[in-house]
């Protein structure tokens, strides 16, 4: 997908054909929700981009012949510390969270969650994924 403001790309390709959800965050950066627009195998792709729209982080949701719907998206504010937070429900049979974090977080030891993959740089991470109880 490319993205366009009056007309002008001003930004990456990303992946995803379909923009579902855009966040606009208190310091001026972007998270968006793309979707592929396969029914059957839907993958959700979600994007975080600075305030001048350079991709910071990126997730990828869904796995192969796996039939997801992006629903009941909310985002809940942070405070000047803590990071901003938006939960949905896709594919995953508890609901999916994401953390937005303010500064990059470098991690040597990443989590792996099925059906969760990275396409961004693994050892700095913006979004955190978890599973909410």
């Amino acid at each position: 997908m490319q993205l366009l403001i009056d007309s002008v790309d001003c930004g990456p390709r990303l992946c995803g054909a379909v923009l579902e959800y855009q966040f606009c965050l208190r310091d001026g950066r972007h998270v968006l929700f793309l979707t592929a627009d396969c029914p059957y195998e839907e993958t959700l792709h979600i994007h975080l981009l600075s305030s001048t729209f350079e991709r910071l982080d990126g997730l990828e949701l869904g796995a192969m012949y796996c039939s997801g719907r992006l629903r009941d998206v909310r985002v809940l504010e942070g405070g000047d510390v803590t990071p901003d937070v938006i939960e949905f429900d896709f594919i995953h049979s508890a609901r999916c969270r994401i953390r937005v974090l303010h500064r990059p977080q470098l991690v040597l030891f990443p989590r792996w969650t099925c059906g969760v993959r990275r396409s961004g740089p693994w050892f700095r991470q913006y979004l955190e994924f978890e599973t909410a109880s």
